[in-house]
């Protein structure tokens, strides 16, 4: 009771004070103008100094929950460039004000409990004003196939003209570049509360584990989706959620949010992916805009293997036999979607651990089965008669084929065909198995598993 009537005392002995000041005299005037000037100059200061420590990367990376966008920045191409140069608009100095008036959401958030998982909503998207910025990019540097280290559209086998899609299409640069720092965390549901713990800002091997350069640049399917899109007359690149990863809606916002995928492309083997991959072979009508390889594809950017004359009648299936898993690198149905697949921290850094020890493994039948089985683009050839072998069209063939040798059954046959009756029909596969003939006896007596 004491203490709080000494405060209350020395409180009113202090206003007291100030009613005494006579205030008529110029020099009293004098005194708490620069009284006041003074207090002005250090808040100022003040204010200054945390805008400038506020505004430099360590200061970014400082919060734990900030560990991943710390470290997959630190190994990107744009290491040297502050986070502020790309999250904060060079919109004039009301406007910096403003955005770190408003970055005060992620104290609350850091106080409250976070998103789960965290992620880039439309008015944080990066606008093309911040990459055009000076100091930055340029139209200069973005002309046709030309990239920055110099190279020209034939070192790299791709036909892009920028031009058409910044300038006359209005198209954003993340919608095809939205992983360049990042390595699309958020996309890939790497970014979960629960996950956040194998992050470390310092740790740049295991960032380099997380993010590679298939995360960080535009796959195959950034062009497919967007030009499916536009060739059935919509423009999908006039709605910023374009560019940013699917979510949601949720009630609360630590409440757990799903990735979805667009309807169009949920399913890789959906009739629309299929109907692209006709289009890129001629098999189908091209729409606006063509969906052939030759459109983004220059000639000579095909494996030489592929310009052998029998390569398309028989020689890719022996090359598949031999390093099936080069073919798919490149034909697996993921590259036809723009969404990169989902996964987690903990398996991919296990994934990692494991491939240490293990060297490049041989291609047995049932892993060559396993991975084109349902492959969308294998099967928009194969999962026609027309695609049937030529010796399958011999007479004799429904009694010859019975002498064919295990080795032959394994490397070849089943490919396409299954030994037992499947679960479920997939495409590309033959309806025809070994069991709907000679019953469960052919797989003991030919070894097949």
């Amino acid at each position: 009771m004491e203490n709080r009537k000494e405060k209350k005392a020395k409180k009113v002995s202090t206003l007291s004070k100030l009613k005494a000041i006579d205030w008529s005299k110029p020099a009293n005037k004098w005194k708490a103008v620069f009284a006041l000037l003074g207090i002005f100059v250090v808040f100022i200061g003040f204010t200054l100094s945390a805008m400038a420590a506020t505004n430099s990367t360590e200061f970014c990376g400082v919060c734990h929950e900030m560990a991943p966008e710390r470290s997959s920045h630190a190994i990107s191409a744009h290491k040297n460039v502050r986070c502020i140069t790309c999250h904060v608009p060079p919109d004039g100095p009301v406007m910096f004000v403003y955005h770190k008036v408003k970055a005060l959401k992620e104290v609350y958030y850091h106080v409250v409990g976070l998103p789960n998982p965290i992620h880039q909503h439309e008015h944080e998207a990066v606008p093309d004003r911040t990459c055009l910025q000076e100091g930055c990019h340029t139209l200069n540097d973005i002309q046709v196939g030309k990239l920055p280290s110099g190279k020209n559209k034939s070192d790299t086998g791709l036909i892009l003209d920028h031009s058409k899609h910044v300038t006359k299409r209005g198209i954003g640069c993340i919608f095809c570049h939205s992983g360049v720092a990042h390595g699309k965390l958020a996309e890939r549901d790497l970014l979960t509360s629960d996950q956040l713990k194998y992050y470390d800002k310092n740790d740049l091997k295991t960032a380099g584990i997380l993010i590679t350069d298939a995360d960080r640049k535009p796959n195959m399917g950034t062009c497919i989706e967007c030009h499916t899109r536009v060739n059935n007359g919509q423009k999908p690149y006039e709605d910023i959620n374009y560019a940013l990863p699917y979510m949601e809606p949720k009630k609360d916002h630590t409440e757990k949010t799903k990735l979805v995928a667009p309807k169009e492309f949920a399913n890789v083997n959906t009739e629309v992916l299929q109907n692209v991959l006709k289009q890129s072979m001629g098999l189908a009508s091209q729409g606006k805009i063509s969906m052939e390889c030759s459109t983004c594809h220059t000639k000579d950017s095909a494996p030489n293997s592929h310009a052998d004359s029998n390569f398309m009648t028989g020689g890719h299936g022996a090359l598949a036999f031999e390093d099936v898993q080069k073919c798919i690198n490149c034909h697996k149905d993921q590259n036809w979607i723009r969404r990169l697949p989902q996964s987690n921290v903990k398996d991919l850094l296990k994934a990692a651990e494991n491939k240490k020890y293990v060297g490049k493994p041989n291609v047995t039948p049932d892993q060559m089965s396993k991975e084109i089985q349902g492959n969308a683009y294998c099967s928009t050839c194969h999962g026609s008669t027309a695609s049937v072998p030529e010796n399958h069209k011999v007479a004799t063939w429904s009694i010859s084929h019975s002498y064919t040798n295990t080795n032959t059954l394994e490397s070849q046959c089943k490919v396409c065909h299954y030994v037992s009756k499947p679960a479920k029909e997939v495409k590309g596969m033959s309806k025809v198995y070994c069991e709907k003939c000679h019953g469960s006896g052919v797989a003991p007596k030919l070894n097949i598993k």
